[in-house]
């Protein structure tokens, strides 16, 4: 994806309201500037060659007093192999922009001290090419932890700029809490996110997206990466920096391609997202069971009602994956599934689960009691479904549960064929068990 931005190469207002546009860096546009900076409100440059950007760090090198929206790109050349031995570094003095509240820096380098800039808002810091790096990671951290007023951070392949100590020899540092902050954006190898997410304490209020950028094999030990970014173990002495992963009200676990995701939305209204690639698509039911089986836990015991599952759920019915989700979650009064494999062992699992006796030999399932809406999307998936719902809700009723308030079972077409009366009566048994029920035939597209 073109992340280019679509501004000017030159971009600049004042505070006695003119302005710049222009297509370069020249000689004049560096006099006008200069001759101005004392007004200068806002600075946007965007640039392919490095020279033109070196004429430019003499003019942040002097104090800026009205600068409140500084965004620069330097674009490299993404080839196949090409390394970046240096890249223009912006040393950010915190009492030279007093006033500053937007920062962007794409593909530049920047330095920075505590206190660092007092009026910030913004920060996004992304694309640093180089194999040197800078910035040691505690300064980095106290420096964005001195900004009081920050509300949004993104960092996106910026771990390179840092200087990481190895897992022996890091003790993390003590920073000051995030109490602004409203949407984090973290994007890097899974080292950085581990270093980042056991350091900076983020409001439970907060927006957080955390996504790798090491693609995994689709192995067994897939989830892993999730488990380790976001779990407490450790020897880490700070405390866990993500309270709001106990105060969950939905889940979700996707898949698009080659990215898997879980994503989730608190009780006070918030979003977390959480990203992983594989190398391929070859096992993507085995990418998705070890996705559930090691990112669920870490919600365990949150108040969540809802929980959606979209992906190849092949794997899901193997060992105890169901049984591990609905344990997590005890609260749980809705499920969505959308099974994009064509074996039913994931789904059967599910339904065998949720209509299962207790471990006390009574009828009635030992997990998800408190389930009142069932959603299906099975696109491969037909009758033998249908007859599993109906074996399911059934138990459930024998066992002096209360009907599902909702059902909403969309399969193949295909997978029905000319077994039309059978389908209906399945219906018949449906509607007599459940209180509102919606059944809906899929083409197969295969």
């Amino acid at each position: 994806m073109d992340q280019t931005p679509s501004y000017p190469p030159v971009y600049a207002q004042f505070k006695d309201g003119t302005g710049i546009e222009e297509q370069s860096i020249t000689p004049s546009v560096l006099a006008h500037l200069h001759a101005k900076s004392g007004l200068l409100s806002t600075l946007w440059i965007l640039t392919y060659v490095r020279p033109q950007l070196d004429t430019l760090l003499p003019l942040l090198s002097k104090r800026l007093p009205s600068l409140e929206d500084l965004r620069i790109t330097l674009v490299h050349p993404k080839l196949h192999g090409t390394v970046c031995l240096s890249v223009p570094i912006v040393d950010l003095k915190g009492s030279f922009f007093p006033s500053l509240k937007v920062l962007r820096f794409d593909g530049v380098g920047a330095k920075m001290s505590t206190p660092f800039l007092p009026a910030l808002r913004e920060l996004c810091l992304s694309d640093y090419p180089a194999v040197e790096g800078i910035v040691e990671l505690p300064q980095l951290m106290r420096a964005v932890a001195s900004c009081r007023y920050l509300e949004t951070l993104h960092l996106r392949q910026y771990g390179s700029s840092l200087l990481i100590p190895g897992e022996g020899d890091w003790t993390p540092p003590r920073v000051g809490a995030l109490k602004s902050l409203k949407n984090i954006i973290l994007w890097d190898e899974p080292v950085c996110l581990r270093r980042f997410l056991r350091i900076w304490q983020v409001p439970a209020t907060a927006n957080i997206a955390v996504v790798s950028s090491e693609s995994l094999p689709a192995d067994p030990a897939f989830g892993e990466t999730f488990r380790k970014v976001l779990s407490l173990e450790g020897t880490y002495s700070v405390p866990f920096w993500l309270p709001n992963l106990k105060v969950l009200k939905a889940v979700e676990v996707s898949t698009r391609e080659l990215t898997y995701r879980v994503a989730a939305e608190t009780l006070q209204g918030n979003k977390l997202v959480f990203e992983q690639q594989t190398t391929s698509d070859s096992e993507p039911d085995i990418a998705y069971a070890s996705t559930v089986a090691h990112v669920l836990p870490l919600f365990r015991h949150s108040p969540t009602r809802l929980a959606i599952f979209r992906g190849n759920l092949s794997r899901m019915g193997m060992n105890t994956e169901w049984r591990k989700v609905l344990e997590a979650f005890p609260e749980l009064t809705e499920i969505r599934v959308e099974d994009t494999g064509t074996v039913y062992l994931g789904l059967q699992g599910l339904f065998k689960l949720l209509g299962s006796t207790s471990d006390a030999g009574t009828p009635g399932p030992q997990v998800g009691s408190r389930i009142v809406s069932l959603g299906v999307h099975a696109r491969r998936h037909g009758l033998q479904m249908l007859n599993d719902i109906v074996m399911c809700l059934d138990s459930r009723a024998k066992a002096g549960l209360p009907k599902l308030h909702t059902l909403k079972v969309e399969f193949g077409a295909d997978m029905v064929g000319q077994h039309r009366a059978e389908l209906q009566a399945r219906e018949r048994q449906l509607n007599a068990l459940v209180e509102v029920c919606v059944l809906r035939l899929l083409t197969v597209n295969l």
